[in-house]
C-alpha cells in the first residue's frame, strides 16, 4: 500500500508530536508556581494544543488547496510561538534542558513535518495545474 498523499502523513505525524509534547513537564513545573507565572504554563499548553488541532484538521482540507495552505501556516506560525515562549521561559526560570525536552525536540520536528506538508500540497497544487493545462 503506497500513501497517495504524503503531506497527509507529514501531517498526522506533527500531530502526534504536538499531542506527545504537551504532556511533557514544562507545562507543570513548579506545580504551575513557576516565577514566571502560571498562566504562562497555560499559554504554553494551549499553543501545543491549538497548532495539534489544526494539524490535524487540515489533513481534511484537501479539497480546496487555499484553505490547507493556510492552515498549515497558521500551524506552523503557532510551533514556531512554542519554540519561542519556551526559550523565554528557559532563559527567565533557568529550568534544566532535561525539563524542556519536549518542547525542545518535539516542536522542532513537527515544525519541520508542517513545513514538508506545505510543500507537498504547494506540488500537488502544481501538478494539478499542469494536468489541467494538459487538457
Amino acid at each position: 500500500m503506497v500513501v497517495q498523499r504524503l503531506q497527509s502523513l507529514f501531517l498526522l505525524i506533527a500531530t502526534i508530536l504536538l499531542a506527545v509534547s504537551a504532556f511533557f513537564p514544562i507545562y507543570w513545573l513548579n506545580d504551575g508556581a513557576a516565577s514566571w507565572g502560571a498562566n504562562n504554563d497555560w499559554t504554553m499548553l494551549t499553543l501545543t494544543v491549538l497548532s495539534a488541532l489544526i494539524s490535524f484538521i487540515s489533513i481534511f482540507m484537501f479539497k480546496n488547496f487555499r484553505r490547507q495552505k493556510l492552515a498549515i501556516k497558521v500551524a506552523a506560525l503557532l510551533s514556531v510561538a512554542i519554540a519561542i515562549v519556551a526559550t523565554v521561559y528557559y532563559f527567565n526560570n533557568r529550568a534544566e534542558v532535561s525539563s524542556l525536552a519536549g518542547t525542545f525536540e518535539l516542536v522542532p520536528v513537527a515544525f519541520i513535518m508542517q513545513i514538508w506538508a506545505l510543500r507537498r500540497v504547494k506540488h500537488d497544487e502544481s501538478l494539478l495545474r499542469s494536468a489541467d493545462r494538459i487538457r
